[in-house]
């Protein structure tokens, strides 16, 4: 159990690391849209729509920038904000709790690790938010009225692993928090002592 903690931590890290390389928002395949295997694939991404099908048979096809009828133009981009300072903040809690002159602040590793999961979580709500505004990414909009005009009855995106992966990180952090609140109890305490004991002495 001395070590769960800790590797939660590690294994938060990399899930920051994959969802926000992975970039993917929402996402659906709209099988033969354009034709016998001319798939339309929209992907909502932190900063933009990708729609990847071949632009010579449909003209938006390629990047587009979201539009303004909605608040997902801000709420992505300040998702992945939240998601990069939660990243960042989590690389701390490795500091406090491996490089030596830090390990005396190790206490503190427990409230960073709360720290980033709350940056995560104001970026899950971010996705939320601005995904089911007028025109978002999980709401009606010009992709899928162009979807339904084909005969697609279902045609709304859905939720990408980038927006799994962020409440993931939500859940596990926590978890870590405590474990890793244990951890500095159990394996540093002494070690706390015995800084104060050396701070005393050469203070004499």
């Amino acid at each position: 159990m001395a070590f769960v903690g800790v590797g939660l931590v590690a294994l938060s890290w990399l899930l920051f690391i994959i969802l926000l390389s992975v970039n993917n928002i929402a996402r659906k395949t709209y099988l033969n849209a354009l034709g016998d295997g001319k798939d339309i694939t929209a992907v909502c991404r932190w900063t933009k729509w990708n729609i990847d099908c071949d632009a010579t048979l449909w003209a938006l096809c390629g990047d587009w920038d979201y539009g303004d009828d909605g608040s997902q133009k801000s709420m992505s981009p300040l998702a992945l904000a939240m998601n990069i300072i939660g990243l960042i903040v989590l690389t701390l809690v490795f500091a406090l709790l491996f490089v030596p002159p830090l390990k005396r602040f190790a206490k503190y590793a427990f409230w960073v690790v709360l720290a980033s999961a709350l940056f995560a979580l104001i970026g899950v709500m971010a996705i939320i938010i601005g995904s089911t505004s007028d025109g978002g990414c999980w709401e009606d909009n010009i992709y899928t009225e162009f979807a339904k005009g084909l005969g697609y009855e279902n045609p709304v995106l859905v939720p990408g692993w980038s927006f799994y992966l962020n409440i993931a990180v939500c859940v596990i952090l926590p978890i870590a928090a405590v474990l890793v609140r244990k951890r500095y109890r159990a394996d540093y305490e002494d070690l706390d002592k015995g800084l104060v004991k050396e701070d005393n002495a050469e203070g004499r």
